[in-house]
Order: C-alpha cells, then sequence, then structure tokens
C-alpha cells in the first residue's frame, strides 16, 4: 500500500512538472529543440535530470473495466491530471485549458495525446 501511495505521488508529482513545462520559442520544421540547464531561461522549461519508469498502475475506466496506465499509454503523450467532478472551479477549469491546448496542437498531435482524468473522489465520482 505503501508503494502505491509513494508511486502516485511520484506520478502527481511528474504531471505537474510536465504540465508546467511550458516556454520558449516553438521548433521549427516540427524539429526537437534542445534545452540545456544553461541555456534555459528562468522559468522558460523545466529539465527532467533522468527519466523515469510509468508506474505499473490499474486504475478503472469510465465502464467500470480496468485500465492499466502503463499498457495504455504506451508510446504515446499523456497529460495525467487529477481531480474530481464534483470540483466548483479548479477541476473544469484546467480541464478546459488542456482542452484549448490540445485544439492548439497539428491534427495529427491532437490524434496522438491523451488525457487521463484520475478523480481524486471515488466515493462521489462513479464510472
Amino acid at each position: 500500500m505503501r508503494t502505491t501511495r509513494v508511486t502516485l505521488a511520484a506520478l502527481v508529482a511528474a504531471a505537474a512538472l510536465t504540465l508546467t513545462a511550458c516556454g520558449g520559442e516553438p521548433a521549427k520544421n516540427g524539429q526537437v529543440t534542445q534545452i540545456s540547464q544553461n541555456q534555459a531561461k528562468a522559468g522558460s522549461a523545466t529539465v527532467l535530470d533522468r527519466p523515469f519508469d510509468k508506474p505499473d498502475v490499474v486504475l478503472t475506466d469510465t465502464t467500470g473495466k480496468p485500465w492499466n496506465l502503463r499498457e495504455q499509454t504506451k508510446g504515446k503523450p499523456t497529460l495525467i491530471y487529477f481531480g474530481y467532478t464534483n470540483c466548483p472551479d479548479v477541476c473544469p477549469l484546467t480541464m478546459s485549458n488542456i482542452a484549448v491546448a490540445k485544439k492548439a496542437l497539428p491534427k495529427a498531435d491532437q490524434d496522438k495525446l491523451q488525457v487521463v482524468f484520475i478523480t481524486t473522489d471515488p466515493e462521489r465520482d462513479t464510472p
């Protein structure tokens, strides 16, 4: 149980870092721009020092079936958001911002990107 909590905490931290890793100039011709800590301006990017493995977590999808995070997101860029459906302001606003950002991507990238909403209130949020 402790391992699951630590893994989920690490996943939350990674998701927060991923969602805040914005800034800089867009890459030209679809190429990835490399940024080192020496080149990055303060607040313009988040540099992950080392890659991490996705946790082996099985969640429940909206149909009540098991949903394996590692398998379902394999090879796909994925944004993970933790919240709850009865959230009055922050959760809907954040999900709206994610939708707007996704729509701003090229169509091919929109189709690849997965957004995963994980409830923090499973007592009230039913599948």
